[in-house]
């Protein structure tokens, strides 16, 4: 990942975080904001070579809605920077939520009190791997997410005591070595998801859903995509349908394609209770998808992929030429490269930054393609 340049001039000021320095969360909590989307914007002006506008988040601080906690070694928090052989016991994280330094102590104290043991990466012996938290910003609905390395039931205990402190618990298990929260869902208390709302639709999340971690910003992203499309659309990469739910009732119809299983049944739901029919999901690999089609009878195509970027899907993207497309990027090298090879067919209409990630180097671009 790159590295913004800070100016000599930049505006300094103390970092909120306590932490800030040690742990791998943030790099630019030391410079205000207003220098933080000046340094974005020169980086990404020299990057794209235009002019470009970068749009800030509405909040700067606890903005994620999610944070996956460690536990290894002893410690509850974030590996520290730089390695991933120490964990930062965190007190607070002024991205996430306050309610990460309202809760770790409880739950440092439950851990203590049920003799429930943490991970140790170097061995790949322990039980406790991550305690996951998810917070929808709009509805102010909670998750913990408490995911193990095998089917002990000890953490049950600790579940039946957090009943009035979370709108859903979830036990989950990921018994290989690979270090991810990702896991299957073994149990529940209360519900196996959380509810978030974007406008007048509603989005469930459940453990493993992927949701765009700034709602603040997602929602900007949205709302700007909904003005851009109209008629027949397709969307590819599209997870959990949000796009497409939120998209729906400007559009005749749309095509959301997703090869993930769960991400299509949280999908359906979403539909379902938006009371939305003009959508169709498909699981489906995307490239797989493309390349047995002969033509695109849509009036846009959006493209979300994931941070490697289109990779072989662009070749039939280019082979089937789309009227327009959106395409949202997490990466503004890898979009920089493919709308080299975009830019034989298609003129540059809008391109967008949003400070999706404040206090950090990431930036999310929306670009809109036009066929000459």
């Amino acid at each position: 990942m790159f590295a913004l340049k800070v100016p000599e001039n930049a505006c300094k000021r103390e970092p909120k975080c306590k932490h800030f320095g040690a742990c791998g969360g943030c790099s630019y909590q030391h410079i205000c904001y207003e220098d933080q989307l000046r340094m974005k914007k020169a980086y990404l002006e020299k990057l794209f070579e235009r002019e470009l506008e970068v749009i800030p988040s509405p909040k700067e601080f606890f903005y994620r809605n999610k944070i996956e906690l460690v536990c290894a070694f002893g410690k509850i928090g974030l590996w520290k920077k730089a390695t991933y052989k120490h964990v930062v016991d965190l007190q607070e994280c002024c991205l996430h939520s306050k309610k990460v330094a309202e809760v770790l102590p409880e739950l440092r104290e439950l851990l203590k009190k049920h003799n429930i043991q943490g991970y140790n990466y170097l061995t790949h012996k322990g039980y406790l791997r991550y305690i996951v938290l998810r917070h929808a910003k709009f509805t102010g609905e909670y998750m913990v997410n408490f995911v193990t390395a095998n089917e002990n039931e000890n953490i049950c205990r600790i579940a039946q005591e957090l009943r009035e402190k979370f709108d859903s618990i979830i036990w989950s298990v990921n018994s290989s070595r690979a270090d991810t929260s990702f896991a299957n869902v073994r149990q529940f208390w209360k519900s196996p998801y959380i509810e978030e709302r974007f406008d007048n639709i509603t989005f469930r999340m459940g453990a493993n859903t992927f949701f765009q971690n700034n709602s603040y910003v997602a929602l900007q992203i949205y709302r700007k995509i909904k003005e851009c499309v109209s008629g027949r659309v397709l969307d590819l990469y599209a997870g959990c349908a949000t796009i497409s739910a939120f998209v729906a009732d400007n559009c005749n119809y749309v095509e959301a394609v997703e090869i993930n299983s769960e991400a299509i049944d949280y999908g359906c739901t979403n539909l379902n209770i938006n009371n939305i029919t003009n959508v169709k999901l498909l699981q489906q690999d995307v490239y797989a998808y493309l390349k047995n089609k002969q033509s695109l009878d849509f009036d846009y195509v959006i493209v979300d992929p994931p941070r490697a970027g289109l990779e072989k899907t662009l070749k039939h993207i280019l082979r089937l030429k789309p009227k327009n497309i959106i395409y949202i990027s997490c990466n503004p090298v890898v979009l920089r490269r493919e709308l080299f090879f975009f830019k034989k067919f298609y003129n540059i209409s809008e391109l967008l930054a949003y400070d999706m990630f404040p206090q950090t180097q990431h930036i999310e671009l929306l670009c809109v393609l036009e066929r000459k």
